[in-house]
């Protein structure tokens, strides 16, 4: 009797099966790229027409044996780790196959086995003759760490990120691409560098009882119309007793949950943005006053860079899920027509709401690069009027000009000429005056109506709270 727990991972960013193949044929021998509906799928190096689900599969990352005692009970049961690789999203699943002597260790053992004892228990597992302890989930976190996302262990790209410098915009682009042919992952860039992840483990399980030994009764509910295919809450598992139905069924399992995990991947990237966008909003908030036009500079050029960005992702994205939905992947057949709405239905309301997430973010950042465009439109309007001030100057000295014919003019006397070269030389002045008063008198008409919108605004508040008294 067996019993399959699942977990899964997805990354801000998607993987590149080819590089992922060859990394992890250095540590193992069973490493073979897959596609679920496509078996013909073989990995190229910088291929540009890479499928969302095209990815790898490592059979027994982890295989062994164990025994355990509960109560006066010896639980004696094998374990294999099966992972597979999805190049969309860098979705990882993990599929735990439990094998149990017989039918008194599975009635033991399936009220205990869940993830927390799979993290905490370290067991002693009976490795091909070797004697090793350890938890379930530390060979899990293994193989992730060390082997796939191996940030930490692998020298070139512990190298990559020693050399990077997050002020040169240029110099984390080729982070990036170093990332990407090194390790195999292509980063989303969200206002930032670095890489999100998202965790879940399904909970319920799946129970296929080959010797029909598991009784059908009351407590087992249909979940098929045609198969015999049973949801037990007592045990949190389906159980399957024919292997067509059990394949058929873990398939469709599998593949509900990687696409529920894609959609997870993809909130990884969008919470990233939010935390961006906030933490340039709460630096523009102190800034609006800033009179440095290198900030301004550099706002607009970082806000138009993150719109770039974003729209790159999200065509990437569109495309992605496209590609996705015209395959077999959310066909449930197996399934009776209630259970198989209630499953699309879920996904239907996980995909409006990661719409509503993407409308959200598109919205934040057409607003936070208004400030920038609001200070481009203040300045333009500025130098516009002093412009037309030194044009407007000019003007006055051009119908100055017969004064100065007066000045060195021999037919006019003394007296005149001094009086003319005063009134030549007060024009500028008295230019300069007008404008001064009439930009003051702006200024403090602006503060009246200010002071005049913030009174009517106070006593609004004030009437509101004095009716409610």
């Amino acid at each position: 009797m067996k019993l399959y727990k699942f977990s899964s991972m997805a990354v801000s960013a998607n993987a590149d099966p080819y590089v992922m193949h060859a990394n992890l044929s250095k540590h193992y021998d069973n490493v073979s790229y897959y596609n679920p509906f496509n078996k013909n799928y073989i990995g190229k190096k910088g291929n540009l027409a890479l499928h969302p689900l095209d990815g790898i599969k490592v059979e027994k990352i982890f295989s062994g044996k164990t025994k355990t005692n509960h109560g006066e009970m010896e639980c004696e049961f094998k374990l294999d780790i099966n992972m597979e690789i999805f190049s969309e999203r860098g979705v990882i699943m993990t599929t735990y196959v439990f094998d149990f002597k017989d039918k008194q260790t599975f009635d033991v053992m399936i009220k205990i086995i869940n993830f927390n004892y799979m993290v905490e228990n370290v067991l002693v597992w009976d490795i091909d003759g070797k004697k090793v302890d350890c938890s379930i989930m530390s060979q899990v976190n293994d193989f992730v760490m060390k082997k796939l996302f191996a940030f930490f262990s692998d020298d070139k790209l512990k190298k990559a990120f020693h050399d990077m410098d997050p002020t040169d915009k240029k110099n984390s682009l080729e982070h990036r691409r170093k990332v990407k042919d090194i390790g195999g992952l292509h980063l989303d860039v969200c206002g930032g560098s670095g890489m999100n992840s998202t965790s879940s483990n399904w909970g319920t399980g799946v129970v296929f009882d080959e010797k029909k030994e598991i009784k059908i009764d009351d407590s087992l509910k249909k979940y098929s119309r045609d198969h015999k295919l049973y949801h037990s809450k007592s045990m949190d598992a389906y159980i399957c007793f024919d292997m067509d139905v059990f394949e058929d069924f873990l398939f469709a399992y599998r593949n509900y949950n990687l696409y529920g995990m894609i959609l997870l991947g993809y909130d990884n990237s969008f919470e990233m943005w939010s935390h961006a966008i906030n933490r340039e909003t709460e630096d523009l908030i102190t800034n609006l006053d800033n009179k440095n036009e290198i900030f301004w500079q550099d706002l607009r050029l970082r806000i138009e860079e993150w719109q770039l960005h974003f729209l790159s992702q999200n065509s990437n994205r569109i495309k992605a899920f496209s590609r996705i939905k015209a395959t077999n992947l959310l066909k449930f057949s197996i399934l009776s027509e209630e259970n198989e709405k209630k499953w699309l239905d879920s996904i239907e309301k996980r995909d409006k709401r990661m719409e509503r997430f993407i409308d959200e973010l598109r919205y934040s950042l057409d607003n936070i690069a208004t400030p920038g465009k609001t200070h481009d439109e203040q300045r333009l309007q500025k130098e516009s009027e002093i412009t037309n001030e030194r044009i407007l100057l000019l003007s006055f000295l051009a119908m100055s000009i017969p004064m100065l014919g007066a000045i060195f003019s021999p037919n006019f006397s003394l007296e005149i000429k001094i009086i003319s070269a005063g009134v030549l030389l007060s024009l500028p002045a008295i230019y300069f005056s007008v404008f001064r008063l009439s930009k003051r008198r702006k200024r403090l008409l602006a503060r009246k109506e200010d002071f005049l919108r913030k009174k009517a605004g106070i006593q609004k508040w004030v009437e509101l709270h004095s009716n409610n008294i």
